[in-house]
Formats: structure tokens, C-alpha cells, sequence
């Protein structure tokens, strides 16, 4: 007899956060790898994105390495005792998340070129078209099933 064991794949939920308004952003600086200050109102972005989230259980942060991100996940989730990652820009984000996240709900806070990249990916949209999907604001949550 021949015994098979899988393991069953269980649906990842993200919650995909643009990090909070920059003084780059109002300067209109593209900050790529620069860190990046919140604003009073990037700050204000990311406490409203905390009450967004305050009802929504959570298992694990997963954050880009710059500051402004940094920042806006600190207060996103400030008060919650979760196990928290930090990122480098890479393109298998993810494929990341389904390695380490099975089954969890995942909040990300990036950047908004990353984000609609992530998206893009999550969608099926060549790079080609990336333009088609939608930016991001500021301290904008948006919700994705990975599977």
C-alpha cells in the first residue's frame, strides 16, 4: 500500500496599506530607496488606517524596509502584539507571502509603484498594462484572496 500525503493549501487574505503622505510627496520627489518623513497628515493617514483595521483580526505584519513604511505600520497596528517582517523590494513578494503566510491574514505596507506591482501580479496584469491598474492613495487599504 502507498500512503500519499499533501498538505491542503489554505487561502492567504492581504490587506495590501500604501505607507502614509511623505514630505517627498508634497514636494513631489520620487523617493524610491530614500527613507521618507510622514507628514502631521501622512500621521493622521496612518491612525485612520489604524481604526480601519482595529476589527479586522490580524496574524503577522509584513513591512518594507523604509522608513516612511516603517512608520505608518508602527502606527497602523499600535497596541497588537503581532510577529512583524521587514521586507527589501523584491519581486517575489508573493509567492513570499504563500511560502510563510498559509492560511493567515497578512497586513503590507509598501509603496505605492511596489503595490500596484503586487497587484498586478496578484491580478494576472502583464507589466505591459501595469498602468491599467489603479493607484494608490496615501494610507489606502485595499483586500486580496491569495490562493
Amino acid at each position: 500500500p502507498v500512503s500519499i500525503i499533501f498538505a491542503l493549501k489554505k487561502m492567504i487574505t492581504l490587506y495590501l496599506a500604501r505607507h502614509g503622505q511623505t514630505e517627498e510627496n508634497i514636494a513631489r520627489i520620487f523617493q524610491g530607496h530614500m527613507p521618507g518623513t510622514l507628514t502631521v497628515e501622512g500621521i493622521a493617514q496612518a491612525e485612520a488606517l489604524r481604526d480601519t483595521l482595529r476589527n479586522i483580526s490580524l496574524d503577522a505584519v509584513v513591512s518594507s524596509d523604509l522608513k516612511r513604511c516603517v512608520d505608518t505600520a508602527r502606527i497602523a497596528v499600535e497596541g497588537r502584539n503581532l510577529p512583524w517582517e521587514l521586507y527589501e523590494r523584491a519581486g517575489r513578494f508573493v509567492d513570499y507571502l504563500k511560502e510563510r503566510y498559509d492560511g493567515k491574514q497578512v497586513l503590507a505596507v509598501g509603496h505605492g509603484l511596489i503595490n500596484r506591482a503586487v497587484q498586478a501580479h496578484i491580478q494576472g496584469v502583464t507589466l505591459e498594462h501595469l498602468r491599467s491598474v489603479p493607484k494608490m492613495n496615501n494610507a489606502e487599504l485595499r483586500r486580496f484572496k491569495l490562493t
